[in-house]
This record gives C-alpha cells, sequence and structure tokens, in this order.
C-alpha cells in the first residue's frame, strides 16, 4: 500500500467493524501492517525515476531500510510475545492496538538500524555503483533536480524547505569551486603554466553554469505560493549566487594578469611575490569564515575580514610606490600589480556581500 497512515486506517477500520468475529485479528494484523511499510516506500523510488544517481540511493536506501525492518520484525513477532507486549498497552481498544504496533515497528526498527547506517549506505553503494560514463568533468546539478520544478502542485512548507535545502547545497558547492579558483589563480601569478590555466577557465566555465541553472531554479520556486520567510531565504541565495559568480571573474581576471606578465616577459618583484602570498592566505581565511559557523556572527567576522583586506590593499599600493620610486619594478608590472590589487580588494566586498545577505536570513548556508 503506497501510504502507510492509509494503511492503518483501513486496518482499523476493519478491526473495529469486524470486533467480536476475530475476522482480523492483532496478530494478523502486525504482518500487514510490516507490509505496509515497505509499500510506502514507492512513492520515493517513483520520485528518483529521472533524477541524480543520488536521488535513487536516497530511495533505494529507504526501500532496503523497511525491507530489513520487516524482516527483523517478522522474526520478533514469531520468537517474542510482540503482540502480547501491544495487547497490555491498550486492552480491549484494537484500534489502538493497532496503532501502536505501527508505532513501535517504526521505532523497534530505528533503534536497531540506527548503528548500522554506514553498512546500509555501502550496501546501496554497491547496488548503485558510479558509471563509468558519468565524468567529473561534465557540468551538471547534484542537489536541485527537474523534479522539483513541478512543486506548483505541491507548495507544502516541508517540499519547499526540501527545495530551498537542495538549492544551498548546490550553492555551497559553488562557493567552494569559487574558492579554489582564488587559489589558482593567485599561484598561477607566482607560478604560471597551461594547465593551472586550463584548470581555472575549466571551473569557471562550471562556476557560470551553476550560476545560470540555480538562478533559473530559484526564480522559478518564487513564482509559487510560498511564505515571506521562504521567499526572503530564496532571493538571498538569489543574491549569494550572483556574488559567487563574481569572486569567479575576478579569479579569472586574475590568472590573465598571471598570462600578461608571461607575454610580456615580466616578473613581479620578489616583494610584491611576498604580498602575493599574503593575499592568497587571507582570501582562504576570509573564504573559510562561511564554512565556520562557530563564534561571533559570520557578518561581524567578516566585516572584520574585509577591512583587513581593504587595509592590506591600501598597504601594498603605498608598498608598490615605494619600489616604483626606488626602480625595484618596472612601470608595466606596476600597471599590471595595480590591477590585481583592485582585483582582491572586490573579492572582500563580494565576501562580506554573501555574509551579510546569509546573516539576514539567519541561514548557515555553508556549515559543514
Amino acid at each position: 500500500i503506497q501510504s502507510s497512515a492509509a494503511g492503518v486506517g483501513v486496518l482499523q477500520a476493519m478491526a473495529i467493524a469486524s470486533a467480536g468475529s476475530n475476522v482480523i485479528t492483532l496478530e494478523q494484523a502486525v504482518f500487514l501492517l510490516f507490509g505496509i511499510n515497505i509499500g510506502t516506500c514507492i512513492t520515493a523510488m517513483l520520485s528518483s525515476v529521472g533524477t541524480t544517481r543520488m536521488a535513487k540511493r536516497t530511495a533505494l536506501m529507504h526501500l532496503t531500510f523497511n525491507v530489513i525492518g520487516a524482516v527483523l520484525m517478522t522474526i520478533i513477532a514469531f520468537v517474542c510475545p510482540f503482540t502480547d507486549f501491544i495487547e497490555k498497552l491498550s486492552p480491549n481498544d484494537v484500534a489502538r492496538q493497532i496503532a501502536n504496533a505501527h508505532l513501535c515497528f517504526n521505532v523497534i526498527t530505528t533503534v536497531i538500524l540506527l548503528p548500522c547506517g554506514k553498512l546500509i549506505v555501502k550496501f546501496v553503494n554497491w547496488i548503485l555503483p558510479d558509471k563509468k560514463e558519468e565524468n567529473e568533468d561534465e557540468f551538471k546539478l547534484q542537489f536541485l533536480t527537474p523534479s522539483l520544478l513541478n512543486l506548483k502542485d505541491d507548495t507544502s512548507p516541508a517540499m519547499t524547505e526540501a527545495f530551498i535545502a537542495s538549492a544551498q547545497n548546490e550553492v555551497n558547492r559553488m562557493l567552494a569551486m569559487a574558492g579554489e579558483n582564488i587559489t589558482r589563480s593567485f599561484d598561477a601569478v607566482l607560478e604560471n603554466s597551461q594547465t593551472k590555466q586550463a584548470e581555472i577557465d575549466k571551473h569557471e566555465e562550471y562556476i557560470d553554469f551553476l550560476n545560470k541553472e540555480i538562478s533559473y531554479y530559484i526564480s522559478h520556486c518564487l513564482s509559487y505560493n510560498i511564505t515571506q520567510n521562504q521567499a526572503n531565504k530564496l532571493s538571498a541565495l538569489f543574491k549569494i549566487t550572483g556574488n559567487i559568480e563574481r569572486l569567479g571573474d575576478h579569479a579569472t581576471n586574475i590568472s590573465g594578469y598571471a598570462n600578461l606578465l608571461e607575454e610580456k616577459g615580466i616578473k613581479l618583484s620578489d616583494l610584491a611575490c611576498e604580498e602575493v602570498r599574503k593575499m592568497v592566505k587571507v582570501t582562504e581565511d576570509s573564504t573559510g569564515l562561511l564554512f565556520d559557523m562557530r563564534g561571533e556572527k559570520l557578518h561581524v567576522r567578516m566585516a572584520k575580514a574585509e577591512q583587513l583586506i581593504d587595509d592590506m590593499t591600501k598597504e601594498f599600493r603605498s608598498n608598490q610606490l615605494e619600489r616604483m620610486k626606488s626602480g625595484a619594478c618596472s612601470g608595466e608590472a606596476c600597471v599590471i600589480y595595480s590591477e590585481m590589487l583592485t582585483d582582491f580588494e572586490r573579492l572582500g566586498d563580494h565576501l562580506l556581500n554573501i555574509a551579510e545577505a546569509a546573516s539576514e536570513n539567519r541561514m548557515e548556508i555553508f556549515a559543514l
């Protein structure tokens, strides 16, 4: 039966209607209950059709959990006085006995199988392994699926929250990619290579893809009948996604300076290279704040980080002028380095925008 709640209701009605005639007894009903809990998995199985492999694994995990639970409870019902225990809980009330048996099934199986979670995951991964043709380089969404675009017929708070959670996970992925690309770009300035530039370009394309897809899903969901709080969260995610995309753009700009330096045969001075290494450290630490929800509020810590980036930019510009006066660096190198400092400062601005949007809506988007 697709709905365990409806199945239990039918059993209760039949048991009440046949009271005294023993057409449906508790001993019979418990085994029907075990089967009903397997049948209810069909909802998840059908919902996983046409979705990602991870979604299919989730549905299969639900089925596996309930099948194992039904087997265990069947053994318990034969070996132990399970029905006697249920009858003692609610004497002379067969409807309540059936409800209690259903509750006990779910509680007992959860308690028994909870420590076996990792084993169930391994079993499901064995049944549904990663496909060889699923190339990591292929641009794809991992959490948002086409089925989530059909929420118009089911805009319950729970379904909308599930949509928001999926969008948050995609945004999380996008931020991680942007953060890695920022580090690669600064590294390219210090030590450029075709391989590094290819990685940067590939990740930038992926970031642009995620920005477009996530924005499409969010704008689609905003047209549904949702609460104001949910609309605010989605709007914040939309703003955050745009700022992450801008982080990726600035990373691409920085990697472009590396190519420009190489094309012109220019090298930054040792002091400038040391400053670039400091930029790497600060941007990594600042991005890391988004994944660390401990301590004081996120937007407060990010404001301090953004101010540090502004102060460093001002200091490095001053140092650059001193190097120009002393002849330690060429004019062309100074122009390129000045542009890089501008992108460095913009990185801090966008990180602060992300933190403020998340904090305003109390969204721990990037909590690991």
